[in-house]
């Protein structure tokens, strides 16, 4: 899933980590847009047809489908082809200088016709579209590593995908580092998930254009929101990465209305400014 994955165990423990390694490595052969035998390339190869999928990339597939619908399209999973438009076709450590696009922008919303049919295990895209699940697959993998690691008897945990985090709770809580407006900070974790989407990373020159991999459906090209970082927690991580992402791509005021209006706690981060939405805590200290 092109990120660094962390796991804090026990000591007594430690050997749990491997359920996570593998969870991680069966998810990212199946998952990756990047992987041309993966199951999710197979189907993008397919739009237009009804094409095999299983269980995994269905089950995925469905929760970035609904995510859709809970946030009126600005979290679209269909935007494959227009990040490989944009020139993040490849993984972002093989992104050199993509020359300049003359492909003309193409607003998101074709999630609205995928039919997923569970019971022959088929997923239709409308042709020309491409799914990329990086928006959501990340927090529903760390949070398949902690049901396994409960299942395993383990009673606290922390797992790190890139920044998206989820816990098994200890009672001090867990720090986490957090983006400001000043830099960083920790707050603890008591439960649940934290994620955060950021601009300020995995941003590349197309021609002289500068890109970055948050793209507005709206639009189809990367989002323009005075928003450079938006942090959520939420009860899982999946939930956070989605309401984080969108948060961002909202802006300021959408972007605390669309989390506040869900119950959910939130840091938006601008140059200059940090935007608590919800019983956001006061930092611990500064990160070092």
């Amino acid at each position: 899933m092109g990120t660094r994955v962390e796991i804090l165990l026990p000591n007594s423990q430690a050997e749990c980590a491997r359920v996570v390694d593998d969870l991680f490595a069966e998810w990212e052969e199946e998952l990756s847009r990047f992987r041309a035998a993966s199951g999710l390339s197979r189907l993008n190869a397919m739009a237009g047809r009804p094409a095999p999928a299983g269980p995994l990339l269905r089950r995925v597939v469905c929760r970035a489908l609904d995510a859709a619908v809970a946030t009126d399209g600005v979290f679209d999973p269909l935007l494959g082809r227009q990040l490989d438009e944009v020139g993040y076709d490849v993984t972002f450590d093989r992104i050199a200088w993509p020359p300049p696009s003359d492909a003309r922008a193409t607003p998101g919303g074709a999630w609205r016709r995928v039919e997923v049919d569970d019971a022959a295990g088929m997923i239709t895209l409308p042709a020309g579209a491409r799914l990329d699940l990086g928006g959501i697959a990340k927090g529903m993998a760390v949070d398949a590593s902690i049901s396994l690691l409960q299942g395993l008897g383990v009673e606290s945990a922390l797992v790190n995908a890139g920044g998206d985090i989820a816990v098994i709770a200890q009672p001090e809580g867990w720090p986490v580092e957090v983006q400001t407006h000043e830099g960083s900070a920790v707050v603890l974790l008591l439960r649940g998930a934290i994620a955060t989407s950021t601009t300020r990373r995995r941003r590349w020159l197309q021609g002289r254009v500068e890109r970055h991999h948050l793209l507005d459906p709206a639009s189809g090209l990367p989002a323009r929101s005075e928003v450079h970082s938006a942090t959520a927690t939420a009860t899982s991580c999946a939930s956070a990465e989605v309401a984080a992402k969108v948060a961002l791509v909202l802006g300021r005021d959408r972007g605390s209305r669309f989390l506040a209006e869900r119950g959910l706690t939130g840091l938006l981060v601008e140059s200059g400014r940090s935007t608590p939405v919800g019983s956001w805590p006061i930092p611990l200290a500064a990160a070092s």
